[in-house]
């Protein structure tokens, strides 16, 4: 049973040397460093785990942003995301960006053109080109996101109705 081997109180415990168990669990960890580093190797040398995960993305060549647009959005990216180089078919999310980090780029875009850009406008159009071609055919507060601003809208409108009623119930 395991609570035998357990020591209880007032058993005599035998004197350790603290020097002795520090170097007994580096050599512990030592060992699990190795076993874990020949693992890894394993996997590396052919092993077909994580091949149903799918691959990296293959890097992208550097395309410079096109004068204008491009440029000023490449350059805010670099500035939010801390990336010295930042081209026009680089992916926002490759480059390690975060839904965090898109709402500070949002407001620093919705501010350099004066004007409001849907949010969901960065998830779909993710690179620097692709978000430039949008907001250049996009005239301001127009275009695809419209549908989803009304849905938004009526939803809202539904929730107000749904907790009204359920106010009313009470009182």
């Amino acid at each position: 049973m395991a609570s035998e081997a357990l020591p209880h109180p007032g058993d005599d415990l035998p004197a350790t040397d603290p020097a002795a168990g520090q170097a007994s669990a580096g050599a512990d960890a030592a060992d699990g460093v190795s076993a874990v580093s020949d693992e890894v190797d394993g996997v590396a040398a052919g092993s077909d785990v994580g091949e149903d995960v799918g691959e990296a993305p293959a890097p992208v060549a550097y395309a410079a942003p096109r004068a204008g647009l491009e440029e000023m959005l490449a350059g805010i990216w670099g500035e939010v995301l801390g990336v010295e180089r930042v081209g026009a078919n680089d992916n926002f999310f490759d480059l390690g960006g975060r839904s965090v980090l898109l709402v500070q780029i949002h407001e620093r875009v919705k501010e350099a053109m004066g004007r409001d850009v849907p949010m969901v406008a960065f998830f779909k159009h993710p690179t620097v080109r692709a978000l430039a071609d949008y907001l250049a055919a996009e005239p301001a507060g127009e275009g695809e996101d419209e549908e989803t601003t009304r849905t938004g809208q009526t939803r809202a409108d539904s929730r107000r109705e749904l907790r009204s009623r359920r106010r009313d119930r009470r009182g």
